[in-house]
């Protein structure tokens, strides 16, 4: 599949790769994930928000609000995206860390069997590949992958946390990790800031993990504004400096304020109504008020509100935004 906006589509990186798994295999995976989910809580670790009941990405972006306004409002919010973790669930590394936390045996050897020997060929249109061996790993859209990855990052972030560094919020989903840190001065925020990197090292060299940061970005948290980010390399990747970054879907200021959040979400939404607008023709002829009322509310109104739990309280300027939107439609 292509993958939007991306400049050459003539480069294989441009791409998405479908794996076409047997359905039968699918749902032997989603047993044993359920299996698995004895050991989950303390395997993922307390920081892990991907693929766990009860637990929702608007909680997580709440949490790091409240460890910035409880840390003065001073504070560095880091924002790493990983990619090639999913290749790196070595199969030694994966049979000592569940037997660390107490997995079943017999699931250790299944999941072991699940990581070796596995072939794929490439499919282009009705041109077909020869069969290869992989090294290792998981791949993309096994049920169970993600689980495993998340198993292996947990040990990354108990090295972490054996770092006892104060002021520090971290939040994963799957392999988005958002770091909030917290002090009184830049300068003991930036100390901080080393000190989880000691840890991160030191917890992807234990468990073998060899991971490639596809986006570092970073931005200072202060109500006063105006804070600039100064050149710091953190695991060999520079620091890149926005005005503004996107936290689980949550667009965040350095100013603490939501302006960015709530014209995104606008976008979104006029984007979605749009889409909508073509699929139930040129002004929706054929489909009655009720209907269309039903479908505004479900698609569109559902993306612009995303997110308003967080931010919103009584601001009257974006509840008339809203409000001039909706009617103009």
């Amino acid at each position: 599949m292509r993958k939007p906006k991306k400049e050459d589509y003539s480069l294989p990186s441009s791409y998405r790769v479908i794996n076409l798994l047997d359905v039968w295999g699918k749902c032997l995976e989603r047993m044993v994930v359920g299996r698995l989910s004895a050991w989950e809580k303390e395997g993922m670790g307390d920081e892990q928000w991907g693929g766990r009941k009860g637990r929702s990405s608007l909680e997580a972006v709440a949490g790091l609000m409240m460890d910035c306004e409880n840390g003065g409002g001073l504070g560095l919010l880091l924002c790493m995206d990983v990619k090639g973790g999913y290749e790196n669930v070595g199969v030694r590394k994966m049979e000592e860390r569940l037997r660390g936390l107490g997995v079943d045996e017999y699931l250790r050897r299944w999941i072991t069997s699940f990581l070796r020997e596995r072939r794929s060929r490439v499919k282009i249109g009705s041109r077909e590949g020869e069969w290869t061996w992989l090294k290792g790993g998981t791949v993309q859209g096994s049920a169970l992958s993600p689980m495993l990855f998340m198993f292996s990052l947990g040990g990354v972030l108990e090295e972490v946390r054996k770092e006892k560094v104060e002021g520090v919020g971290v939040v994963a989903v799957v392999d988005d990790v958002d770091f909030m840190v917290v002090g009184r001065s830049e300068r003991e925020i930036e100390e901080r800031v080393n000190r989880i990197e000691v840890g991160l090292k030191k917890g992807l060299e234990k468990w073998e993990i060899d991971v490639q940061i596809m986006k570092l970005e970073g931005l200072w948290v202060d109500k006063e504004g105006g804070r600039k980010g100064k050149e710091i390399k953190w695991l060999g990747e520079e620091i890149k400096w926005k005005e503004e970054v996107r936290v689980l879907g949550v667009w965040w200021q350095g100013d603490g304020g939501w302006e960015s959040h709530v014209k995104n979400r606008l976008m979104s939404g006029n984007m979605r109504w749009k889409m909508m607008r073509k699929l139930i023709g040129r002004g929706g002829r054929g489909v009655g008020v009720e209907v269309m009322m039903d479908i505004f509310r479900m698609v569109v109104k559902k993306s612009m509100m995303y997110g308003m739990e967080v931010y919103w309280d009584g601001q009257k300027e974006m509840k008339e935004r809203w409000e001039i939107w909706i009617n103009k439609r």
